[in-house]
């Protein structure tokens, strides 16, 4: 496994945070909340509302003191507009494509009664979002991102791509090929259950500089057909590391398995935890804020991060 890098020294040497260039889904939601299991439930119509893992993404790091920059691509519809009106109203950079033949992404998100945080989440295929790597080589050519910025991916697109491997792939080399810090989200996080270890690391290309993920996702994906830990210790976290090249962790776990996280480094057979509290406050969060809660989660442990607010232990 590869030393840490000084990820503080990066931010160090400007007086700004650095831009991240954000990729992934975009959406248009609709959230149902109050539906009970196994019972017919009278709920509210939802009305719509933009997302996606690169919006929801996009706009925490905005919010965050970062520079966004987001690239997608949506239908020439109307929530295309609904997505590009909502952009430009959080300031963000937009690298966004039309796709004249497909709709703009749909996702409807079901949240349910009862004490076990269970949530159910279903679009529809052949949408817009389609992570093409000659459309992501135009939009890096125009961004122009130096070693100091990030690229922030997650692995949604496995799917939308149809399991397509080969473009998975090329849609990595090309983010490697800006030369920014790569940032990876591990979702779906029942991805363990369609992309082996082997493939995994395949797919994308080598060091992750910070990988961000579920403990129960991250655990099956090292070792699939095993039951982990609901809380994980040191231990565990050691284990990870020797299963993903990657310099920095961000792993959560616990209600809604992402009610406690823990930043922590590869150090030769064991780990270095990161000085802060778990607690992400999720448990205690009413539903409707519960939506995109892994990104400014993402975003505020990354700018501790950058700006030396989280030491070593």
């Amino acid at each position: 496994m590869p030393h840490a890098t000084d990820i503080k020294a990066m931010s160090q040497a400007h007086a700004i945070l650095p831009r991240v260039f954000v990729t992934g889904d975009l959406n248009v939601d609709f959230v149902i909340t109050g539906a009970t299991v196994g019972k017919v439930s009278r709920v509210d119509v939802p009305a719509p509302r933009v997302g996606g893992s690169a919006y929801n993404a996009a706009v925490a790091f905005k919010r965050a003191g970062f520079d966004s920059l987001l690239f997608g691509n949506v239908g020439d519809d109307h929530y295309g507009r609904l997505i590009f009106e909502a952009v430009t109203r959080n300031g963000i950079e937009v690298l966004v494509g039309h796709d004249p033949t497909k709709p703009t992404g749909t996702c409807h998100l079901l949240y349910f009664e009862g004490g076990d945080h269970l949530r159910t989440i279903y679009y529809f295929g052949g949408n817009a979002n389609d992570y093409d790597p000659i459309r992501l080589e135009r939009a890096l050519t125009k961004a122009r991102l130096t070693p100091t910025d990030l690229v922030f991916s997650s692995l949604h697109m496995y799917d939308q791509t149809d399991r397509d491997f080969d473009r998975c792939q090329a849609f990595f080399g090309m983010l490697r090929s800006s030369g920014a810090k790569l940032v990876l989200d591990v979702v779906p996080h029942t991805l363990y259950e369609v992309l082996t270890l082997t493939d995994f690391h395949r797919m994308i290309g080598g060091t992750v500089d910070i990988l961000i993920g579920e403990y129960q996702t991250l655990a099956r994906l090292a070792n699939p057909g095993i039951t982990p830990a609901n809380t994980p210790n040191r231990d565990d976290f050691a284990h990870l590391a020797r299963h993903f090249d990657t310099h920095h962790f961000l792993c959560r776990y616990g209600i809604g398995n992402i009610g406690h996280e823990v930043v922590f480094t590869p150090n030769q057979d064991t780990v270095r935890l990161m000085d802060r509290a778990t607690e992400t406050g999720y448990d205690a969060l009413p539903v409707e804020l519960k939506r995109g809660f892994g990104d400014d989660l993402t975003a505020m442990t990354l700018r501790q991060l950058l700006t030396a607010e989280l030491p070593l232990t």
